[in-house]
């Protein structure tokens, strides 16, 4: 009961069975009998007491079933209606009383089991409206709330200035106090990012099923993946209108081979099309016929998709061919967790096949800093001399046509390499017959 006394806003979490229920009505319990014989504090150890308020026990999983029924209601609309077991407690007769005590701030809030939600698109509307009620109607009788920028009060840019407003604490009569549970550490935590990824997706997916669209998860899933693809490389904004993504659909389902008749194809991007309006917490219109991801990280999530499919040898060079492009970083990363988490070390525990390595090397050779990594890297004339001799090979391989997709080296790295010459006489002669070489090769082309 301690905790009463110094908060005005309470989130209890716990695991399943920790009793957290129990609590929330043995509270409703202890206050309710001393309001009914009249008390107006309840005393705690020594001389500490608080004001006993009215105490109001909602559960949140019987509030979003109610919800349904009248779903432009909020919560403080739901006072007196509220049901425990879908058995009201509160007579038509009481009902507004209840919600003038909260007006006048006299009210003891619990509400119980906000993981109880379990559809998605729910979720996020009922934690809005219990955050809207704590903003409104659980505040102090200073009138400041849990979510009130006066907490931080003052004008001055440097913090130090800053003044931090305290609240009366509920010890003092008036206004409301609340109480919320719920459910945490039964929760898995997943050590990768990846996973939680993969959970909200497949959680969001479960939900596309019940809307009985009648195509694979495995065809909704390849939709998403290219989409996100099409999306990273064609939108810096992410966002496509409506036109775009019917066209896209149509060719993403038809390449998946759910049907080769053209009618039957635009029934389900109609269908699929349709199924985004229903916000389901992955893709959904964000303005007028304007769509994008839900957050980037469900774009990221889908384009790492992409880049773990194949081979693991596909894989490792279709990876490090855009490892020098920064909109793909957060991509990797996921990419390299799915690895970790989805591959058997047969899979991945072995060295590079040759044209990895050779993808590689060519890399380095795109990237803006290839300049400074020639100057700081090819000092020592060993690794100077391995360096040309690579350089020969590739020209070699470039004029015989051995590899159709060999990259030509770009001049500037021959601009480059000329300006090691002054490391030392040998380095200069190596430097020299190299870029001799070359140019003959060249002429002979």
């Amino acid at each position: 009961m301690d905790i009463l006394r110094h908060n005005r806003w309470i989130v209890i979490l716990g695991d399943l069975g920790s009793s957290k229920t129990t609590l929330l009505r043995w509270i409703t319990f202890i206050f309710a009998e001393l309001a009914l014989n009249g008390h107006e504090k309840l005393v705690l150890e020594g001389e500490d007491c608080i004001p006993v308020r009215i105490p109001i026990l909602v559960r949140i999983g019987e509030f979003a079933t109610w919800l349904k029924q009248y779903p432009t209601k909020t919560l403080i609309d739901y006072m007196g209606e509220h049901t425990w077991d879908s058995k009201r407690y509160c007579h038509d007769d009481n009902k507004n009383v209840l919600k003038e005590l909260i007006d006048d701030g006299h009210t003891l809030i619990l509400l119980d089991g906000l993981d109880e939600i379990t559809e998605v698109g729910q979720k996020g509307e009922i934690v809005d409206l219990v955050r809207k009620f704590v903003d409104e109607y659980a505040r102090g009788p200073d009138f400041i709330s849990a979510f009130d920028d006066r907490m931080f009060h003052g004008t001055s840019v440097d913090y130090c200035c800053h003044k931090i407003v305290e609240t009366q604490p509920p010890s003092i009569p008036g206004g409301n106090q609340i109480i919320i549970t719920s459910r945490i550490i039964g929760y898995q935590l997943y050590p990768l990012v990846v996973e939680v990824y993969n959970h909200a997706v497949q959680v969001a997916l479960h939900s596309w099923k019940s809307h009985e669209l009648n195509i694979p998860e495995r065809v909704l899933t390849n939709f998403l993946i290219d989409l996100a693809c099409y999306l990273h490389l064609n939108s810096s904004s992410g966002l496509i209108d409506e036109f775009d993504i019917k066209q896209l659909c149509y060719l993403i389902l038809q390449q998946q081979g759910l049907s080769c008749n053209h009618k039957i194809l635009r029934e389900y991007v109609h269908k699929l099309t349709s199924l985004l309006d229903y916000n389901i917490g992955i893709f959904a219109e964000r303005g007028l016929q304007i769509y994008e991801f839900l957050h980037l990280s469900f774009q990221d999530y889908f384009v790492a998709r992409s880049l773990v499919k194949g081979s693991p040898d596909e894989v490792a060079k279709r990876i490090l061919t855009i490892t020098i492009y920064p909109r793909f970083h957060e991509s990797l990363l996921i990419a390299i967790g799915w690895i970790s988490w989805k591959w058997s070390f047969d899979d991945y525990d072995i060295l590079p096949s040759n044209s990895v390595i050779f993808i590689t090397l060519s890399n380095i050779l795109d990237h803006p800093y290839y300049p400074k990594w020639m100057q700081t890297q090819l000092k020592d004339e060993k690794r100077l001399s391995n360096f040309c001799q690579c350089l020969l090979q590739n020209v070699k391989e470039f004029n015989d046509k051995i590899q159709t997709n060999q990259k030509s080296i770009p001049s500037a790295v021959y601009q480059e390499l000329w300006l090691l010459h002054n490391i030392s006489t040998s380095a200069e002669l190596i430097i020299d017959q190299t870029l001799r070489i070359i140019m003959r090769s060249a002429k002979n082309v």
